[in-house]
């Protein structure tokens, strides 16, 4: 429970990089705040260095991850504390599983046309290829 007795809650932005997940999540925390709510932000890029400063991006890497991230983010909302992750997530089996794991989920799917997240880019992900 929260200090103000209400349940602890999950809200996992998804979508494409550069997207807005970050910019939306911590407008969302700080809307919260000023209601109160005081909610933990898990943004994956700042989890990943963490874990793991040289990411190879392979499949087995990114299941342990977001893994990883489902685990957080459960313990937290378990301890009473709203949770905010901004993640790609790209596989649905990554979100699936952050679902069953995390009590009171929410899923919110961020859109943004491609070609604005191309010119944002700040990561260099689209010029890659």
């Amino acid at each position: 429970m929260r200090s103000d007795g209400e349940p602890a809650f999950a809200v996992w932005l998804t979508g494409l990089p550069a997207s807005g997940k970050s910019t939306i999540a911590r407008a969302l925390a700080a809307e919260l705040a000023l209601k109160g709510v005081r909610a933990a932000v898990l943004e994956s890029d700042a989890v990943r260095r963490e874990i793991n400063p040289q990411p190879k991006y392979d499949d087995a890497e990114r299941d342990a991850f977001y893994a990883t991230l489902a685990c957080l983010a459960r313990m937290l909302v378990l301890h009473g504390v709203p949770v905010i992750v901004d993640a790609t997530a790209n596989r649905r089996a990554y979100r699936d599983r952050a679902r069953t794991a995390i009590p009171r989920f929410l899923e919110v799917h961020v859109r943004c046309p491609l070609a604005v997240c191309q010119a944002r880019d700040p990561k260099g992900i689209y010029r890659r290829g």
